[in-house]
């Protein structure tokens, strides 16, 4: 053999051995460092709920020191503070608006709402942040607007809207888990039925029929899911 070529293979078998033990092979290397030694990157702790420290009452005022709120708070380990009991707020003219009570930090129980002029605006309930039971809805002359009812934050129950002398009533709603659900009745202002219209999951579905003020049918129709089937059939006023 050419003692030449014979040297440059030498030479070349010297270079690869020592690149191979600078720069070992990548396969198979994530295995070669045992268990015990491997450095894992761990999540973070989350914070620990910042705990309860005591009962305090709150006022916040208008620029002239007359009160706008007044709350009675729960301060906790962090120093944060949060509604926990009798919650009131005034108009700039001392007069009550609003007047409840927080439970941790939402809304529960009854809850009074006023007027600028004093009278009754509206009674609600809350049950856990969300409206539940029956709202009473006032105008500023006192007369009943309106009752609604809730059930868990969604529209449940007869909903009551009344003419402007907070006796007659206008409309009587039905709704089921936020949407109409039965038969919905419109009124003339002398008490005399204009529409009853039958609803399914907030559609009309069924029969429609209109009356005028002396009580005579005026038309009627009837709906599938919400579409009109046939034509509306509509009746002379004698």
């Amino acid at each position: 053999m050419d003692l030449c070529l014979a040297k440059h293979r030498s030479g070349r078998l010297a270079l690869l051995l020592a690149l191979a033990c600078l720069f070992p092979a990548q396969r198979g290397a994530a295995t070669s460092v045992p268990e015990e030694e491997r450095v894992y990157l761990t999540e973070a702790e989350p914070d620990p709920a910042p705990k309860f420290v005591r009962h305090q009452t709150v006022s916040e005022k208008y620029e002239d020191g007359t009160v706008r709120i007044q709350r009675r708070v729960a301060l906790l380990s962090d120093d944060s503070l949060e509604n926990d009991g009798a919650y009131a707020e005034y108009y700039a003219d001392g007069q009550k608006f609003v007047e409840g009570s927080y439970q941790q930090g939402v809304p529960s129980g009854p809850w009074q709402y006023w007027h600028p002029n004093g009278q009754p605006c509206k009674t609600v309930q809350f049950d856990n942040g969300q409206p539940d039971g029956q709202w009473d809805v006032f105008r500023e002359d006192g007369t009943l607007r309106a009752q609604k009812n809730y059930r868990h934050g969604a529209r449940h129950g007869r909903w009551l809207l009344y003419f402007d002398d907070g006796q007659q009533v206008r409309a009587e709603v039905p709704y089921q888990d936020n949407r109409i659900h039965g038969d919905r009745i419109l009124f003339h202002p002398n008490g005399e039925q204009q529409e009853l219209s039958q609803f399914k999951q907030g559609q009309r579905h069924g029969q429609v029929t209109a009356w005028n003020e002396q009580g005579q049918m005026t038309a009627e129709a009837q709906y599938e899911n919400g579409k009109r089937v046939g034509e509306i059939k509509r009746y002379p006023v004698k």
